[in-house]
């Protein structure tokens, strides 16, 4: 069973970004984040999921995985990206949203094992 993470945020401003440290998975497995994403009607902006898999002391020594880069809108879109963990067994997970004024709203934010199905 995975580690329960945050189930949903909203994030204001003109940019930002949410992180969250996952501990306690197995390393070597593979692992699905997944995440909805809508934006209020003013504020179209840009999303997406970033898990960085590496050693968490220095950027260099991480390996990242993200989802495509999206432009959000009042209906929700489901991001997801699959990635292998390190062998420490921690990740990083980052809930990125470029400018635009209003709220991006984050829900059902779940790491689940195995692969993303295509």
């Amino acid at each position: 069973m995975p580690p329960r993470i945050r189930n949903s945020l909203a994030e204001t401003g003109d940019s930002g970004t949410a992180y969250q440290d996952i501990n306690g998975l197995q390393p070597g497995s593979t692992y699905t984040l997944s995440a909805w994403v809508s934006a209020s009607r003013s504020a179209p902006a840009t999303a997406q999921l970033v898990v960085y898999t590496g050693i968490l002391r220095s950027l260099s020594d991480n390996v990242t995985a993200s989802s495509p880069v999206i432009q959000t809108n009042p209906g929700w879109q489901l991001l997801s990206r699959s990635f292998t963990v390190g062998r420490e067994g921690a990740i990083r997970i980052q809930l990125a949203r470029g400018p635009g004024d209003g709220t991006a709203y984050w829900d059902d934010i779940h790491l689940s094992p195995g692969k993303e199905l295509q």
